[in-house]
C-alpha cells in the first residue's frame, strides 16, 4: 500500500535513523558600518544574491520599512535592521545612508538577484 511504502521512504520513525545536517549555519546581524560594509562589498561582487525587506505591516500602505535581509551562499544569510523601535532594540544603522548606499545595486538592471515576496517589496 501506500502507506507502507511511505513508511519505508521515511525510515520507522527510529529517531536514531533521522538525517544529520552537515552544513554549518553562518547567520549574522548587521550592526556596525564596518560589518555592512564588508556585506555590501560582498553583494556586489556577488554574481547572484537573494534579498527580503521586513516591514511593520502586510499592507504595503500602511508598512514601514524596518530592516532588510540577504543572502549569497547556501546556510550564510545576514539581517540588517534599521527601524526596530523596542525597549532593549540594539543600536542600528540609520535607513536612509543604508538605503542609498544599496538603491545602486538594487537598482541596477545587469545585477541578478531574488527577491523573497518581491511583488510587495515593490509595491
Amino acid at each position: 500500500s501506500w502507506s507502507e511504502e511511505l513508511a519505508k521512504a521515511e525510515g520507522d520513525g527510529d529517531e536514531s535513523q533521522a538525517p544529520t545536517s552537515t552544513n554549518a549555519t553562518r547567520y549574522t546581524t548587521i550592526l556596525t558600518e564596518a560589518d555592512f560594509q564588508g556585506w555590501l562589498a560582498r553583494l556586489e561582487g556577488a554574481e547572484l544574491f537573494a534579498f527580503d525587506t521586513e516591514t511593520t505591516s502586510l499592507d504595503y500602505m500602511e508598512a514601514q520599512l524596518v530592516g532588510v535581509s540577504f543572502a549569497i551562499e547556501p546556510f550564510e544569510a545576514a539581517y540588517l535592521p534599521f527601524g526596530h523601535d523596542y525597549l532593549g532594540a540594539p543600536q542600528q544603522l540609520d535607513r536612509d545612508k543604508v538605503l542609498t548606499a544599496l538603491k545602486p545595486m538594487l537598482e541596477d538592471p545587469g545585477k541578478a538577484k531574488l527577491g523573497q515576496n518581491l511583488k510587495y517589496d515593490m509595491s
